[in-house]
């Protein structure tokens, strides 16, 4: 039987910083389809099919069992942005 873990008081969320380190930062993906480094801020900038590349490549990174988790949650901000940025393109046509 597993035991239970019990805190003897609440967890306070005043100790937690309202921004997680990893978003405070300027996050990078280092493209290996692009063959460069690809800031967060900039995926706008991005064409279309280098868009589509970013998308591949960061899903792929994320379906693979042996990525880490750090690059794992890094990947999942580049997907899901850039996900964002293609159909707000494809609305604005």
């Amino acid at each position: 039987m597993d035991p239970i873990v019990r805190y003897s008081r609440p967890i306070s969320f005043d100790l937690m910083p309202e921004v997680p380190p990893q978003e405070s930062s300027d996050l990078w993906f280092n493209s290996f389809l692009l063959k460069r480094e690809v800031e967060l801020d900039h995926l706008d900038e991005l064409t279309p099919a280098e868009l589509d590349r970013i998308i591949c490549e960061t899903r792929i990174t994320r379906e693979d069992p042996e990525t880490k988790r750090g690059k794992w949650l890094l990947c999942g901000y580049f997907h899901e942005k850039a996900m964002l940025i293609r159909n707000d393109r494809k609305e604005a046509q």
